[in-house]
């Protein structure tokens, strides 16, 4: 009876390890969309070192707990460095790519592979340290291309389960 009793609550009352997953995109309504889809809670955090506020998101489950970050990747230079920090804590990532214009097609290939060797911003450069890393090497990613110019909707039970 204990033992029984020990496996029903261990999952519930242990701690949980955390993942941050990293949403990028061009657009931001398809980030948003997404968010929504996935998580129990929605909130915009403001960035501590600016007036930008920053869509993000939680999940728990039994055996993790999820924090979504959502980062446009067509931000301003000046948040460039915050954006560099998102890449290298992720533990995985999911990008959007709409494919309502091969320029953007284009423009997301381009970013996918800035994120993969890393980024150097000016001011980093000027300042002598070395240019930032890419994604983790181990890092999983995952592509959704949106194709019909809907906004996403994206069930996890449907193919997670």
């Amino acid at each position: 009876m204990a033992s029984l009793l020990t496996k029903l609550l261990a999952p519930i009352l242990a701690l949980r390890p955390h993942k941050k997953i990293a949403i990028l995109g061009l657009h931001e309504a398809d980030g948003i969309a997404l968010l929504k889809n996935l998580c129990s809670t929605t909130w915009d955090k403001l960035h501590e070192k600016g007036y930008v506020r920053v869509p993000t998101g939680t999940k728990r489950t039994l055996r993790c707990d999820y924090s979504f970050v959502f980062v446009d990747v067509q931000g301003a230079n000046k948040f460039r460095q915050w954006l560099e920090e998102q890449f290298e804590d992720a533990d995985g990532f999911i990008w959007i790519v709409g494919s309502a214009d091969t320029d953007y097609l284009v423009e997301a290939r381009e970013e996918m592979r800035m994120a993969r060797v890393g980024r150097g911003s000016g001011r980093r450069e000027r300042q002598g340290i070395e240019r930032a890393g890419g994604v983790r090497p181990g890092a999983p990613w995952m592509v959704l291309v949106d194709f019909k110019g809907d906004p996403l909707v994206w069930h996890p039970r449907s193919c997670c389960s």
